[in-house]
């Protein structure tokens, strides 16, 4: 666990949610995915045939659209709005071939991913509810890769007497052995399943979402797959604790209860406070190829805030008292101070607002003009370590 530093009136801000690309992890309770760009692509022509896999298509197609028509896929959505656009259930992978001379519009999409481990075995059962061509073009990897008859080499760990060593075993590649490997399935994610929470990671050109699923299920793999430059924004609802101080407060003018008033007042101070309470965010992540990746978190918190500080009682702050201080004496008091508000954070730094009273603690705390009273307060916060 990392350490908590205290410079100046700068605090740690606990934890601190903007992180770069090694690792970006908390636990997310994501309310909605904004992307960057929403511009129309331009029309362009086809300047020879393209081929589309019908494993990539969102939804399963028997027949080939008729232009004009749109075509959704896994990474973007193609509007054709003239041309042939033909099934070719020949072509390994099985596509739709989209004849050159065809004008289109084609869109990325970053779209929510879902990566399922599938057994051979599974990708054959008519209960399985992935299309017949996601079914036949993974099918067809594992049978590329593991022909029935061949010879797989693989690598084991075996304990000797003399200790532990790696060696290489042989096996031959049976119906059953087929069976059993697993390949991972990416189609689209389940969007309605990252409600419950989870955690995000950034890495490389990659969102990953792990969420946490109820009813005691493992947790499937979720990601966005960014294009270059083009940030996407999760917004989120937690719990967080903070830490600030609060340098400058302006304490309201009023009257005592033996009719005598008090002034105004600005103070200054140094102070620990502890700020807890719910907190929307919205962070942004940005593939940027071969220059680094960048991630910026924006967060406005609401909650309560707690802390402590001291206070000099003088002739100046006592003037509403029952026995002010009417000579140079000075005591110094311990303050308890509570308030509510609302701060925005941006990746480390945090500012706020603050309403609130402070209470003087002991013997002639009494004697404090602004003793329970009212204040508003700035606050500000910044994380040097996260924990």
């Amino acid at each position: 666990m990392k350490g908590i530093v205290l410079l100046g009136f700068a605090l740690v801000q606990l934890p601190a949610y903007a992180q770069t690309q090694e690792e970006y992890r908390k636990k997310y309770r994501i309310v909605k995915t904004s992307f960057a760009s929403n511009k129309t692509p331009p029309i362009r022509i086809l300047k020879q045939d393209t081929l589309i896999s019908l494993h990539t298509l969102l939804t399963p197609v028997s027949v080939a659209p008729t232009a004009p028509a749109t075509i959704e896929t896994l990474t973007s959505t193609i509007t054709v709005e003239t041309g042939t656009i033909t099934l070719e259930p020949t072509v390994n992978p099985k596509s739709i071939r989209i004849a050159s001379g065809a004008t289109l519009r084609e869109k990325s999409q970053t779209r929510l991913l879902k990566v399922v481990p599938t057994t051979f075995k599974e990708l054959q059962s008519a209960e399985n509810p992935l299309s017949s061509a996601v079914k036949t073009y993974y099918s067809g990897i594992l049978q590329k890769r593991y022909p029935i008859g061949s010879v797989v080499t693989y690598t084991v760990e075996r304990k000797l007497p003399a200790g532990k060593v790696m060696v290489e075993e042989k096996i031959t590649v049976t119906k059953d052995y087929l069976d059993g490997i697993a390949i991972d399935v990416v189609t689209v994610g389940d969007a309605d399943k990252l409600p419950n929470g989870g955690f995000v990671k950034f890495d490389e050109d990659k969102v990953w979402v792990n969420p946490n699923l109820r009813g005691g299920k493992d947790s499937e793999l979720h990601y966005y797959q960014l294009k270059n430059r083009r940030p996407i924004s999760l917004r989120s609802v937690n719990f967080s604790l903070t830490a600030l101080t609060m340098p400058v407060k302006y304490r309201f003018s009023g009257e005592r209860k033996n009719g005598k008033s008090f002034a105004e007042d600005f103070s200054s101070a140094i102070n620990v406070n502890v700020f807890w309470g719910v907190s929307l965010n919205r962070t942004s992540f940005q593939y940027r190829e071969k220059v680094g990746n960048i991630s910026n978190n924006h967060k406005f918190t609401f909650g309560a805030i707690a802390g402590v500080s001291t206070v000099t009682l003088t002739k100046s702050n006592t003037t509403a008292a029952d026995t002010p201080i009417l000579d140079a004496t000075e005591i110094t008091k311990g303050l308890l101070s509570t308030g509510v508000g609302v701060a925005y954070s941006f990746n480390k730094a945090t500012v706020g607002a603050f309403l609130g009273s402070d209470f003087s603690i002991g013997k002639d705390a009494k004697r404090w003009d602004y003793n329970g009273k009212r204040w508003l307060g700035i606050a500000f916060g910044y994380s040097i370590f996260s924990i």
